[in-house]
C-alpha cells in the first residue's frame, strides 16, 4: 500500500476522533479547580483515558486492511460497534452512578458523535446531514438557536433555584443532578425563555418579511426609518405586558429589558430597536449571498441545458446521408451492407450512451472519428485519399466529447463530396502534455475556392461549445490554402492551466 493510501484512513481516523477530543479538552477545563498546567494536562490525559476505546474503535475499521490477516471483519465492527457506542456507556454509568461524572460523560458523547456521522454518511457517500443544514432557512436557523440559547439558559436557572430566586443569578456550570429532579421546571422555564426570545424574533421577522422588502427597498432608508421606530413603539408595550402574565416573572425578579416590570420602559423599545438594526445589515449579506448562489445555480443549469442541446445537433447531415447510402447499398445487395449497419450502429451507440458524458477518455474521442471516417470512405468507395494519424501520450486523458468530428463533417460536406476523384483529406491529432492540436486539410472544389469562410450551425456550435467547456483555453483557426482548407484546433486540457490563450 502506497503511503498516499495509508495517510487518508489515519485522517479519517483524526476525524471521528477529534469532536470527542475537543469534548474532553473541554470537560477538562470545566473541572480544573488549581489554575495550573501540570493540574490541566493531568486532567486531559485521565480523561483521555476514556477515549481509548473509541480510539481503537477507529483505527480497527479504517486500519484493518493492514493488518497482515484478514478475518471476519464486518462481524467484528459490527460486535465492537455494539460493545463501545451501546454497551461502554451503560457499564460507566453503573460503576459510577453519576450522571455528570467525566467518564460518563465521555462515553455517552462518544455515542453521540457517532449517531452524527452515522447521519452525516446516510445517503452513499452523500452528506446527507450537512445538506439538511444546508437547506435550513435562515429564519429555521435562528429560531434553532433562540431554542438552544433558552434550553441552555433553562438548564443554569434549574441547576440552583434558589440563586436565581435572590438574585435572578445564574451558577457558571450546569448542575444535571438538580436539573434531573427538577425536570418539569427546566422545561417550563425553557419554553417561557424561548417566549421571550421570540418576542425578539418578531421584530427580525418583520425587520425581514415587511420593513425591508416592502417599505426600504421600493421607498428608501428615511422611510424604512420611520416605520421601524413606530413599529417597536407600538409593538413593545404590548408584547412585554403579555409576557409579564408568565410564571416565570414571579419567581424573582421580572427578566424583561427594563429594571422595573414597566412595560412601557423605554429601556424595552430600545432593546428591540437594536434587533432591528443589528439585524438589517445581516438580513442584507444573506439575501444578497443567496441570490449570488442562485444566479451562479441557475447559470450553471442553463450552460449544461445548452451543452445538451448543442450535442443534440451534432450528426444530422451524416446519419441522413448515411441512411440514404445505407438504402442504396440494400437495393443493390452489396455485399457491404452489413458491414455499415454494424459501423453505423457503433457510432450511435457512442454519441447516445459515451458521448452523454461531460468528459471522456481521447482514446475513444479517436476510435469515433477513425470509425465515422471508415464509414464515410465506404460511402465514398471512389478514388479519394484520407489520411489519419494519431499520437497520444496518454490515452486516458479526459476530453469533451464530440468536438473535432465537426471539423470532420465539414470536411466531408464541404470538400469530399464536392470534390472530383482526386480529392485529399488529411487528419492529424497530437496530444502532449495535455495540449491537444488538431489539424484537418482537406481539398476545396473548384466552387468553393474563392468563396469567404461562413460560420454556419456546424461551426458556430463548435465555437460555442469550446466557449463553454475551455474558456480561453483554446486557439481556432480556419483558411484557406492552395486550392485546400486549413481547420487548426489547439486545446489545453489541463483543468488547472491559467485563462490564457485567443478565443477564435
Amino acid at each position: 500500500m502506497t503511503a498516499t493510501n495509508v495517510k487518508s484512513p489515519i485522517i479519517h481516523v483524526i476525524i471521528n476522533v477529534l469532536p470527542i477530543f475537543a469534548f474532553t479538552l473541554c470537560l477538562s477545563l470545566w473541572h480544573l479547580t488549581d489554575d495550573r498546567w501540570y493540574e490541566f494536562s493531568t486532567l486531559i490525559f485521565y480523561n483521555m483515558w476514556w477515549t481509548a476505546p473509541f480510539i481503537a474503535y477507529y483505527l480497527f475499521k479504517h486500519l484493518h486492511n493492514l493488518l497482515p490477516v484478514h478475518l471476519n471483519v464486518t462481524m467484528m465492527l459490527k460486535c465492537s460497534w455494539l460493545l463501545i457506542f451501546l454497551f461502554y456507556p451503560c457499564a460507566i454509568f453503573m460503576r459510577t452512578e453519576q450522571l455528570i461524572s467525566a467518564p460518563f460523560l465521555i462515553s455517552t458523547a462518544g455515542a453521540l458523535f457517532e449517531l452524527l456521522f452515522l447521519l452525516s454518511g446516510f445517503s452513499q457517500g452523500e452528506n446527507r446531514f450537512l445538506q439538511i443544514i444546508k437547506s435550513l432557512s435562515m429564519d429555521t436557523l435562528v429560531v434553532a438557536l433562540l431554542a438552544a440559547v433558552s434550553c441552555y439558559l433553562g438548564l443554569l436557572i434549574t441547576s440552583d433555584l434558589a440563586l436565581w430566586s435572590k438574585s435572578n443569578s445564574v451558577p457558571s456550570s450546569v448542575n444535571f443532578s438538580n436539573v434531573y429532579q427538577h425536570w418539569p421546571i427546566f422545561i417550563g422555564l425553557t419554553a417561557q425563555l424561548f417566549t421571550l426570545f421570540m418576542c425578539g424574533y418578531l421584530f427580525y421577522w418583520l425587520n425581514r418579511h415587511v420593513l425591508i422588502k416592502r417599505i426600504l427597498k421600493p421607498f428608501g432608508f428615511i422611510p424604512y426609518s420611520a416605520a421601524a421606530i413606530s413599529l417597536a413603539v407600538l409593538l413593545t408595550p404590548i408584547l412585554m405586558s403579555l409576557y409579564l402574565l408568565l410564571p416565570i416573572n414571579a419567581m424573582g425578579e421580572p427578566i424583561i429589558p427594563a429594571v422595573e416590570a414597566n412595560p412601557f420602559d423605554w429601556a424595552n423599545t430600545r432593546v428591540f430597536l437594536a434587533v432591528l438594526v443589528i439585524s438589517l445589515p445581516i438580513i442584507t449579506i444573506v439575501e444578497w449571498h443567496q441570490k449570488s448562489n442562485a444566479l451562479v445555480r441557475l447559470k450553471q443549469h442553463n450552460t449544461q441545458t445548452e451543452l445538451q442541446l448543442l450535442k443534440q445537433q451534432i450528426n444530422p447531415h451524416f446519419l441522413f446521408n448515411t441512411l440514404n447510402n445505407l438504402y442504396a447499398l440494400s437495393r443493390k445487395k452489396s455485399d457491404q451492407t452489413p458491414e455499415v449497419i454494424l459501423q453505423l450502429s457503433e457510432l450511435m451507440h457512442y454519441v447516445v450512451y459515451q458521448a452523454q458524458e461531460p468528459l471522456v477518455p481521447i482514446s475513444q474521442e479517436v476510435d469515433y472519428i477513425n470509425d465515422y471516417i471508415g464509414l464515410q470512405s465506404i460511402r465514398l468507395a471512389d478514388h479519394r485519399n484520407i489520411h489519419v494519424t494519431s499520437r497520444l501520450d496518454d490515452e486516458q486523458t479526459p476530453v469533451a466529447p464530440l468536438l473535432l468530428i465537426i471539423l470532420i463533417e465539414n470536411a466531408f460536406k464541404h470538400g469530399m463530396e464536392l470534390s472530383n476523384n482526386d480529392a485529399q483529406l488529411t487528419i492529424d491529432i497530437a496530444l502532449s502534455n495535455n495540449q491537444l492540436a488538431f489539424r484537418c486539410v482537406n481539398s476545396l472544389s473548384h466552387s468553393s475556392e474563392n468563396a469567404p469562410i461562413t460560420y454556419g450551425l456546424g461551426l458556430s456550435n463548435l465555437i460555442r461549445r469550446l466557449e463553454l467547456i475551455y474558456p480561453q483555453r483554446y486557439q481556432l483557426e480556419l483558411s484557406k490554402v492552395s486550392q485546400t482548407f486549413v481547420a487548426q484546433l489547439t486545446i489545453n486540457l489541463d483543468s488547472t492551466a491559467s485563462s490564457e490563450g485567443n478565443n477564435a
